[in-house]
């Protein structure tokens, strides 16, 4: 994970995640409502009492959203920067820094099974093959079949950002234009290779940065809500910015 972790392990990675990308008032800030949101509806019903994993954590951004009837929760990361801001805002969940890539047994069985796993932004932040490696690596922390995985492609490939992408993918990477961006069919089969079915989506992020900072937070959170409970799970959510996947493991890969 050499690139992932040279851009995301640093002191300066840290604060400029929370500072910068989620900035109050910024376009990413206003749509963490929404999944928040999102995150609460696809969690479901409590567990068995196993928590949720929250893999890739970063900052605690969205481990400290996750509704009270699915904890404990438990946020990991390869930055310990990242944790150690985690922690500082966040007394209610557990952090740690860990590596499911190069964990050993032990570590890998004190980590323990959960009902729920979110990971955000990070097919985005990550390298190909080791987004596939690392979520092959999730389904020991499965608690059974019923385990739901909630992940978020946040590069939609054909979505309204469809020029942008394109353009980056010649080495014209427009302002705000960053990270991996992913085809819906893409995205179906790195999760079947890692051993997950798609059980539901819904897309989100209907306006994209330059247009929403435009509006000013009210503008865009009355618009995106909007079309998040009118567009989210139809054909036109499709086209969105943002895509939430909820998964479980594939039959094969049932304990």
């Amino acid at each position: 994970m050499t690139q992932y972790r040279d851009n995301f392990t640093s002191q300066e990675a840290a604060a400029k995640y929370d500072q910068d990308v989620y900035a109050e008032g910024s376009y990413s800030a206003l749509l963490s409502e929404l999944e928040y949101q999102l995150v609460g509806e696809g969690l479901g019903e409590a567990g068995q009492g196993r928590g949720t994993l929250d893999f890739a954590c970063g900052t605690g951004r969205l481990t400290r959203a996750i509704p009270p009837q699915h904890h404990p929760a438990h946020g990991i990361d390869i930055s310990s920067e990242m944790v150690e801001r985690a922690r500082l805002q966040d007394s209610q969940a557990e952090y740690q820094v860990l590596d499911v890539l190069n964990s050993t047994a032990v570590e890998a069985a004190a980590l323990g099974r959960f009902d729920r796993v979110l990971a955000f932004r990070f097919i985005l932040n990550s390298e190909p093959r080791q987004s596939l490696e690392c979520l092959s690596a999730l389904n020991q922390h499965f608690c059974d079949s019923q385990t739901v995985l909630l992940i978020n492609n946040h590069g939609n490939r054909y979505s309204h950002n469809i020029v942008s992408y394109l353009l980056a993918r010649f080495g014209i990477r427009p302002a705000g234009v960053t990270g991996n961006t992913l085809s819906h069919k893409a995205a179906t089969q790195l999760f079947n290779q890692a051993g997950f079915e798609i059980v539901d989506r819904v897309g989100y992020g209907l306006l994209g940065g330059r247009l929403g900072m435009k509006l000013g937070p009210d503008g865009v959170s009355r618009l995106e809500k909007s079309f998040l409970g009118r567009f989210g799970s139809g054909l036109i959510g499709r086209l969105a910015g943002h895509q939430l996947y909820k998964l479980r493991q594939a039959a094969p890969n049932r304990d």
